[in-house]
């Protein structure tokens, strides 16, 4: 009780400062396959933490446990804090064809909730699914805890060399591919599996084949094949899982119009070395709204701007009008692309990210000054901290 005091102490301070409310998590797990805290809370803390959000009047982002099993408790959890506190919540994680009952048992379970008094609302991006593996650091084995989950999170690459030539590790490996359930890295489809990037010249008739015309030609367990591979390429092979989510864009498209659902979805940067979430409103503009007509542009620009104020509560912007703030994107609908990401070097002592080059704006606007001109940015910088109004 005494630290869920302190948490709720901390959080109310931390709304009094400036933040808008409280994230959470039941996907995420450590480098050793632990779950991370946040997936330890009970009842009791996440009310006390709802009831300080809900008396500051922010709101809560959630994750909830799409590779666990309790997706659809984590959401009835939270839609029934919603309503108890009075509290507007969203989720991450709503994708076309991501797996048992999406989206449509998590539209119909919101709804419900919604009728009960939640304000709750899933979060849908336009954009495809896809995760390169980052081989210093990533998530996207987190299931496979004995086996492939240890390789990206290993402290250096001697360690990692080391498990991929171990016969123990490689049959542990192989036993926990073979029972997995649930796994972002497509272990049952390796057409999914892109190689990309080699690092050797002899391996250069590879690009752009997948994972599963490297099992067939070369023959062998999967798992095996995979730790070969890694270690030919210097353990950094440019390996990408495509259509995790979102494949279908006609599906993808009839979601994006719902009424309970969210244009949105980005992860806000915590996984650049991965994936790449900037761009998806060009791409809602440019496939959705240009090219393939499943709304207006009108329609298009509100469930971009205006729509997320109001849901969010920054009624101070969102719209054009006197004495709202002047934040402004200018843009010719037939001038924007939506391009593929790219891997620049520009992390802390070179570390590389996944960016999107820009998208065609003619100008970006903050508090009335110009911040961005045709993709060069003036160096101006007038925005600050939002505040909820």
């Amino acid at each position: 009780p005494a630290e869920v005091a302190e948490l709720a102490r901390v959080l109310d301070q931390s709304l009094a400062d400036g933040a808008f409310g409280l994230s959470t998590s039941w996907l995420d797990s450590d480098a050793l396959g632990r779950p991370v805290p946040s997936r330890l809370a009970d009842d009791a803390e996440l009310d006390a933490l709802f009831a300080v959000v809900g008396r500051r009047g922010g709101f809560v982002e959630f994750v909830p446990g799409l590779l666990q099993g309790t997706a659809m408790d984590d959401v009835a959890r939270i839609g029934r804090l919603s309503a108890r506190h009075d509290v507007t919540t969203t989720f991450n994680g709503l994708v076309v064809s991501g797996g048992p009952g999406m989206p449509g048992t998590y539209v119909d379970e919101v709804r419900r909730l919604k009728a009960e008094g939640a304000r709750i609302w899933p979060q849908l991006s336009p954009r495809t699914v896809d995760f390169r593996i980052n081989w210093a650091s990533s998530m996207l084995f987190m299931t496979q805890t004995e086996g492939w989950h240890r390789i990206p999170n290993a402290p250096d690459d001697a360690t990692r060399r080391a498990l991929l030539q171990d016969p123990a590790w490689r049959t542990a490996a192989r036993e926990e591919w073979d029972r997995v359930e649930r796994s972002m890295f497509p272990v049952n489809d390796p057409g999914r599996v892109r190689l990309i990037e080699v690092t050797r010249p002899e391996l250069e008739p590879w690009l752009g084949r997948t994972f599963a015309d490297l099992i067939a030609e070369r023959g062998g367990h999967p798992s095996d094949v995979l730790a070969d591979w890694v270690l030919e390429n210097d353990l950094r092979p440019g390996v990408v899982v495509v259509g995790v989510g979102n494949a279908d864009a006609d599906a993808v498209a009839s979601w994006l119009k719902d009424p309970d659902v969210l244009v949105a979805a980005s992860d806000a940067g915590a996984h650049v070395q991965m994936m790449c979430a900037a761009g998806d409103t060009t791409l809602y503009l440019a496939r959705h709204v240009r090219d393939r007509g499943d709304t207006t542009l009108e329609d298009g620009v509100w469930q971009l701007t205006g729509r997320q104020a109001d849901v969010f509560g920054f009624h101070d912007r969102g719209r054009i009008a006197p004495g709202l703030v002047a934040d402004l994107t200018v843009f010719a609908l037939d001038e924007l692309h939506w391009d593929e990401d790219v891997f620049v070097s520009d992390l802390p002592d070179g570390g590389r990210r996944l960016r999107r080059p820009e998208g065609g704006y003619r100008f970006t606007v903050a508090g009335g000054v110009v911040t961005q001109i045709g993709g060069h940015l003036t160096g101006a910088r007038p925005a600050r901290v939002l505040r909820l109004t």
